[in-house]
């Protein structure tokens, strides 16, 4: 298994083309990222910084995982078992600091699970 930038970049491209309107969703009302990105792949000119910029803005809007994260290779980490870009996004219970890689799906009929470290509750993302 070969885990290059071309590979990376490959797994990033494809999240994004299978995602294009839940990233546009999730990036509302500034979908320029998204923009440029798209533009810059159609004129294969500044492939990696758009790229880069658009994982910015996700993680700033609320996906923690941003693009990077949603890469099926080793250094990114593996996908959930069920999490399928082409599906609806979904929600996800995830450790409050990011010091640790525990989460939970949420539960409307418990209450929210704590960190055992701090106490805090878990914070609700989306996939």
């Amino acid at each position: 298994m070969t885990n290059g930038p071309e590979d990376q970049l490959a797994d990033a491209l494809a999240h994004i083309c299978g995602d294009t309107a839940g990233i546009r969703e999730a990036l509302e009302p500034n979908t320029d990222p998204l923009d440029h990105l798209l533009e810059a792949v159609r004129t294969d000119e500044g492939v990696t910084t758009a790229l880069n910029n658009l994982h910015v803005a996700l993680q700033a809007a609320g996906d923690a995982l941003g693009v990077h994260g949603h890469n099926r290779s080793p250094a990114s980490g593996l996908r959930l078992a069920g999490a399928v870009a082409s599906r609806p996004r979904e929600a996800l219970l995830i450790c409050p600091t990011g010091r640790c890689s525990r989460y939970d799906r949420p539960n409307p009929t418990t209450p929210t699970p704590t960190c055992a470290i701090d106490g805090l509750a878990l914070r609700q993302t989306l996939l």
